[in-house]
């Protein structure tokens, strides 16, 4: 898999590395040939250059996309399906963001005919039974639904952070705030309501 492809003119620019990879199929190393993206622009590259396989964002709210709406990343997503493609996503709970409602989130993938595989990050052991009997339409463990509901989570803000200040303006409890160029966080004033999110344009503000 090729990291952060963004449109044909980034997969063109790496097709010295995919057909390395696509010679590593031939000999038997590797099984497929694929890239991630966070773009629609990506996904349908990955159909024009003959991929083997694309992984892309798609939750209910439409988070982490940076070229077009939910609509637009399901019909592209579709697309690479009936290309032949193995279809994956990504961000199904929007980098934390859909926690509160995650049965809702992660019942909209589960549903999706066009999608092959649902990556979902995992940090405790209620977590992975919640997710496993939800995905195989199991009852949900008592257990695991308030385990793993009431486990303790913070803002965080990842690397690629430009500093534009989007967030800050967007929080309405003042939580954030620029700091040595970049934004930061007071822990004590955030309520996690994900608003600072929805604005951050690279998509760098988390809940772990």
């Amino acid at each position: 898999m090729l990291h952060e492809q963004e449109s044909e003119h980034t997969v063109r620019g790496h097709m010295e590395a995919i057909n390395y990879y696509r010679k590593m199929k031939d000999d038997g190393l590797i099984g497929l040939v694929g890239l991630s993206t966070h773009r629609v622009a990506g996904v349908r590259a990955a159909i024009r250059f003959g991929m083997d396989a694309v992984m892309a964002p798609l939750n209910v709210a439409g988070l982490g996309l940076s070229d077009g709406t939910r609509s637009d990343m399901e019909t592209a997503l579709r697309e690479a399906k009936r290309a032949g493609l193995f279809t994956m996503t990504m961000k199904v709970l929007g980098g934390g963001h859909l926690l509160c409602r995650r049965e809702k989130a992660l019942q909209y993938v589960a549903r999706l005919k066009f999608v092959d595989s649902v990556a979902v990050g995992m940090a405790s052991h209620a977590e992975i039974e919640y997710n496993t009997a939800l995905f195989n339409g199991k009852e949900l463990p008592e257990w695991a639904v308030v385990e793993s509901a009431s486990a303790e989570r913070r803002l965080m803000i990842e690397e690629g952070c430009t500093g534009c200040g989007r967030c800050a303006e967007r929080c309405r409890q003042k939580a954030i705030y620029l700091a040595n160029g970049i934004a930061a966080v007071n822990h004590e004033l955030c309520v996690r309501c994900s608003y600072c999110a929805v604005a951050c344009p690279e998509y760098c503000i988390k809940i772990v």
